[in-house]
């Protein structure tokens, strides 16, 4: 096996300890980006080998994916890669939760976003992103425990952060929503700050509509949350990424606006920076705010603006 073949097993058995599922097309997209018929060998081979476990699934539209998770040798290797014991390793899912997976899937390979494994690794590195299968918030409620498992929890050491996803598909009823409101409540007043002392907490949420997000905004106001903490819910899973990319390294909110944009952007972007307090300054003036950079739409607004400040800069230096 070449260094280059080696470097992509461990990458994927790494994410797969964390994420446990991922998507041919997620595969593709981020970490290897091969034509489809020459991915579909070496994931062919990672197979054979059992380093993946693949699983042909449905969704409702009919369309079929393959889905692969971490077979026996994948484990086996996992546990001697990143010093962990093999049997603490959650490999396995209920078909039925594939597809909320996937999503959570999508969130962290977009907050990790970029062009090479080490790259992508030292993004990683830099965030202690913890799935559902290993993160239970345990807590009294109502006379007896009971426990909420956040879909991650992702501290952030750079930033002191510490934030709670969930991605909502709004398959669950409003009813059990407003029951786990009551339950974050609980946990972040009153167990947080002994669990991540110093740290800040942050609550974030991806829902597929608006008006899902108008109900979650006003369960979670009725919960008492906006109290002491907002919730900070986007449509769609890209900008989820970006608030996790923005709120989590210090380099923010450059990490949010940089990806997959030209190395020409890139570097305009690094020389504004030197101007961050006129930069804000100026968004703030067109109506924007540094927490609205997730939405796709003022992001573009925000390039606009601050490519006629970098003008600005260079006509002034």
């Amino acid at each position: 096996m070449s260094q280059e073949a080696r470097e992509r097993v461990e990458e994927i058995i790494g994410i797969l300890v964390g994420v446990r599922y991922l998507s041919f097309g997620q595969i593709q997209k981020y970490l290897i980006r091969k034509e489809t018929n020459k991915l579909s060998v070496i994931l062919g081979r990672w197979v054979k080998r059992e380093i993946v476990k693949k699983t042909r699934f449905t969704i409702p539209d009919l369309k079929t994916l393959n889905v692969y998770s971490l077979g026996k040798e994948g484990v086996v290797r996992a546990g001697r890669i990143l010093d962990i014991d093999p049997d603490r390793i959650r490999a396995d899912l209920r078909v039925q939760n594939i597809p909320h997976q996937l999503d959570v899937s999508e969130v962290f390979l977009g907050t990790s976003d970029a062009d090479t494994i080490e790259e992508r690794i030292a993004l990683r590195s830099r965030l202690d992103w913890k799935d559902s299968a290993y993160v239970w918030l345990e807590l009294p409620v109502g006379g007896s425990k009971s426990r909420l498992s956040p879909d991650a929890r992702i501290v952030c050491p750079e930033t002191g952060r510490v934030i709670f996803l969930e991605v909502d598909r709004a398959n669950k009823s409003l009813k059990t929503i407003r029951s786990d409101f009551e339950k974050y409540s609980y946990y972040l007043t009153q167990r947080f700050k002994s669990d991540h002392p110093g740290m800040t907490p942050d609550l974030l949420y991806s829902v597929p509509s608006e008006a899902r997000k108008r109900s979650l905004m006003k369960i979670w106001n009725k919960a008492g949350g906006k109290k002491y903490l907002p919730l900070n819910a986007f449509v769609g899973l890209e900008p989820v990424s970006a608030a996790v990319r923005r709120w989590g390294f210090s380099d923010a909110p450059a990490a949010a606006l940089v990806s997959k944009k030209s190395e020409k952007r890139i570097q305009a972007l690094k020389a504004i920076s030197d101007w961050t307090d006129r930069a804000v300054e100026v968004l703030q003036a067109k109506g924007i705010a540094l927490e609205d950079l997730g939405d796709p739409g003022e992001v573009s607004r925000a390039w606009e603006i601050l490519g006629e400040l970098a003008d600005e800069i260079r006509e002034g230096s």
